[in-house]
């Protein structure tokens, strides 16, 4: 199992290219790693904490605390909201509101969502030609997933198998190295081997064939996210 591992990372594509790029998304990645540790842990605060500052990083990743409230784990969610705000506020004393702006003329631009690399519900629907049915299809993601925490109670660490594929899909834009915040999920269970592996399709493909890689990505996500409901599922059941 360690060698299959080893080997799965040495294959996983969006870490090395976020490292070749020099992108924010290692960022991204060291405070998920550590929000996990401290839930493993349970230290409830400070995996609060970084899930504020993850979700400030990227307003999508909001979703992650959102269901940590609705599973019950208030005080993560309490130091997430409290982490994310001040973040924000630092950031509009520093740089003034244009940069938000910018972020939101960006994700809503259509010819963003239709660049092959784009493995966001919406980036795939958009290729296809149906943009409204990828707005609608993360729109009920986000409510299965609501539901499912509101109802099932899930611990905090399968909130964060949830919280964080349905925040990439549920996504207007989805870039190959967001996968990278998936890392210290795929790496713990060695029962999601298929999600982790449909994660090394090389990203060239996703600028030929169709944007083919893309779809391997959206797959693994849906498939990591679909695995862990099911599971959570029938432990609540029994």
């Amino acid at each position: 199992m360690r060698l299959e591992r080893l080997l799965w990372l040495v294959a996983f594509t969006p870490l090395w290219s976020t490292l070749a790029l020099g992108q924010v998304y290692m960022v991204q990645l060291v405070l998920t790693t550590g929000a996990w540790i401290c839930m493993r842990e349970g230290r409830p605060r400070l995996a609060g904490i970084l899930v504020g500052l993850m979700a400030a990083t990227k307003p999508n990743y909001l979703v992650w605390p959102v269901l940590l409230l609705l599973s019950g784990h208030r005080l993560s969610a309490l130091w997430s909201a409290i982490a994310f705000v001040a973040s924000n506020a630092i950031a509009l004393l520093l740089y003034g509101p244009d940069v938000y702006l910018q972020w939101a003329t960006v994700i809503g631009s259509a010819e963003t969502s239709i660049v092959p690399a784009n493995f966001s519900l919406a980036g795939i629907s958009s290729r296809l030609g149906a943009p409204s049915l990828g707005t609608l299809l993360a729109f009920l993601l986000l409510v299965l997933t609501a539901v499912w925490a509101l109802r099932a109670h899930p611990s905090p660490l399968d909130v964060a198998r949830v919280g964080l594929p349905a925040s990439i899909l549920a996504s207007p834009i989805a870039w190959p190295g967001y996968a990278v915040v998936l890392l210290p999920l795929l790496l713990s269970d060695p029962r999601d081997s298929a999600s982790a592996w449909l994660l090394c399709v090389p990203q060239v493909l996703c600028w030929y064939w169709g944007g083919l890689a893309a779809i391997g990505y959206c797959a693994a996500c849906l498939l990591l996210l679909l695995q862990t409901l099911r599971r959570t599922a029938h432990s609540s059941a029994s």
